[in-house]
């Protein structure tokens, strides 16, 4: 079912007293805002778990070979 925009006319204003078109429509976009957040925060997690691991990677490179230490002293 095709839903109208938000901004449409044909959306909100209605003769039909028992006609529910700017629910529907209110209703589409508040579970596509819904199905939106929960791709966003999954692919955020997933990247946050990919970040960390990479860390952790540096960090053991780095404590295994490490680069430049007898300039140091």
């Amino acid at each position: 079912m095709a839903v109208p925009a938000a901004d449409s006319p044909s959306c909100f204003p209605s003769l039909d007293i028992l006609s529910t078109t700017g629910y529907d429509t209110i209703i589409h976009h508040l579970n596509n805002g819904r199905k939106n957040c929960k791709e966003f925060e999954d692919f955020l997690k997933e990247r946050a778990s990919i970040e960390e691991k990479y860390g952790k990677d540096l960090l053991s490179l780095s404590r295994k070979k490490p680069c430049g230490q007898s300039e140091i002293k």
